[in-house]
């Protein structure tokens, strides 16, 4: 009976005026002495109280057959869930299994009650199953494992068991109900995927070796090849510089006895008049414009002496050349020493500036080139920068030779270049090279520049006016030689 119903059940019996404690006893009371009203209203009471009960016990049958429902329900998730439900008692008895259990031991759901689960346990796994019973009797939380278990046909195959503590509610007894899964399908694709992995990793090392070697092998290749074009450049440097020492000291020097000889033919022929004086005249004026330019191609075959601060003298002359062959100012600053002793990385930025200075001639069309060399904490910087033209949007289009061979030659000595617009306009080139560090620098007063403030880790200046380049250092050939070419 619901509490509504009792509660109504009361409130009659005080309607009746009958308390509540003699309830039931009512009908032993003397019913003579009740009036026709009184038994009226009591019938009345015990009609209304009947029909109370019918509507009770309707709801009584509705509940029942709910749960009734609930209970079917629940029985047919249990019977028929995918997993297999255990309930096992202290003894590892099983008292309960549903379907999917049965299945998993393969024998009739109706033989397995009453029987031990270590039955279909591996040997193996019985110590693993006896302490995941003890851990769950003693924590009460849910514990898991994995489980090996037999089947009736004696075939094994991996579970996992998850189990937790109850009450048997028909003896009030601790119990324990598992699910067992099973993870065959499961073992057999982590097994997969590590004998996946492992061999993913035998081909990533042998791949990795064979790269390895393939990389050594490529270095040394490419260390040979540079290797080759190093010697290969230095072959054609000492040939430059031999041809050089064979103008220089061959033909100049055969040059300058012709024009000692016609010198003085030119000077007999004067003292007897004779009309072959001007022809040797003309022809004096020719050998000495020959032996000057036989002189400055030898200069240029081998610009840089072997002294280590020659490349500030080779690129003193470069400059003077330069501004006298093209008619157009170019100033060299050097505000200290800088010595390279290693005469085929100076022969190198050499090259890198008479290239950087025929390039800006042939596209940039200057009005001004500055050369600037210095050193600092041991790296040394080469700039050379003009006014002209600014640079192309795009210098990896370009065609030209120029400057492939300026990162080439750079590349050879291990320095870097850089290319970049000027900050007045023009172009600036900027050559940097690691020194040694045992290399000093000491402050240069030979070769004085006028209107020079520009210094080579910075975007250069143009100096406007006049400029005055300074006097490149007399080769060694000049100590015979006058200042007119003649000998002294």
């Amino acid at each position: 009976m619901t509490p509504s119903a009792t509660a109504r059940a009361r409130n009659r019996t005080s309607r009746a005026g009958l308390p509540p404690s003699h309830a039931a006893a009512a009908p032993k009371r003397d019913f003579t002495s009740l009036t026709a009203a009184d038994v009226e209203r009591l019938v009345h009471d015990l009609e209304v109280h009947q029909a109370e009960l019918r509507a009770q016990n309707e709801e009584l049958r509705e509940a029942q057959f709910q749960l009734a429902q609930s209970r079917d329900r629940l029985a047919d998730l249990y019977d028929f869930a995918p997993v297999g439900h255990f309930t096992f008692d202290a003894q590892a008895t099983i008292r309960e299994i549903n379907l999917a259990g049965a299945a998993l031991i393969g024998l009739p759901r109706s033989d397995l009650p009453g029987c031990k689960f270590t039955r279909w346990l591996a040997a193996e796994s019985q110590d693993t199953f006896y302490l995941h019973c003890q851990a769950v009797f003693s924590s009460r939380r849910k514990q898991t494992c994995e489980l090996l278990l037999r089947r009736a046909d004696r075939s094994t195959f991996p579970v996992q068991a998850q189990t937790i503590r109850a009450v048997d509610p028909a003896t009030l007894t601790p119990c324990l109900r598992t699910a067992i899964t099973d993870i065959g399908e499961r073992k057999r694709l982590e097994t997969e995927l590590r004998q996946a992995n492992a061999r993913l990793e035998r081909r990533v090392k042998e791949r990795t070796a064979e790269l390895t070697r393939s990389n050594r092998q490529l270095c040394r290749q490419t260390k040979a090849q540079a290797r080759l074009q190093q010697e290969l450049l230095a072959v054609s440097e000492n040939e430059q510089r031999r041809l050089g020492a064979d103008v220089h000291d061959g033909i100049c020097a055969q040059l300058a006895a012709l024009r000692f000889l016609n010198d003085a033919l030119y000077k007999k022929l004067l003292r007897t008049p004779s009309p072959a004086a001007a022809q040797s005249a003309r022809m004096g004026r020719l050998l000495a414009d020959t032996l000057t330019e036989a002189r400055d191609l030898a200069l240029m075959l081998n610009p840089v002496e072997v002294e280590a601060e020659g490349l500030m003298t080779a690129l003193a002359n470069l400059a003077a050349r330069t501004q006298e062959l093209y008619k157009l100012p170019v100033h060299f600053t050097c505000r200290q020493v800088v010595l390279v002793p290693d005469h085929s990385v100076a022969n190198h930025l050499f090259r890198i500036t008479q290239e950087a200075i025929r390039n800006a001639l042939t596209h940039a069309k200057p009005s001004c080139i500055t050369v600037a060399l210095d050193q600092k904490d041991g790296i040394l910087r080469l700039v050379v920068a003009n006014d002209g033209r600014p640079l192309p949007k795009r210098l990896d289009q370009q065609k030209g030779m120029g400057l492939r061979n300026l990162h080439y030659r750079a590349s050879l000595i291990g320095a870097r270049l850089e290319l970049r617009p000027g900050r007045h306009g023009g172009a600036l080139l900027a050559c940097t090279w690691p020194m040694k560090q045992n290399q000093s620098s000491t402050p240069f007063v030979a070769l004085p520049l006028a209107n020079s403030q520009n210094l080579p880790d910075r975007d250069l200046v143009l100096p406007a006016g006049r400029h005055r380049v300074s006097q490149p250092r007399r080769p060694r050939y000049a100590a015979r030689h006058g200042a007119n070419g003649r000998y002294s």
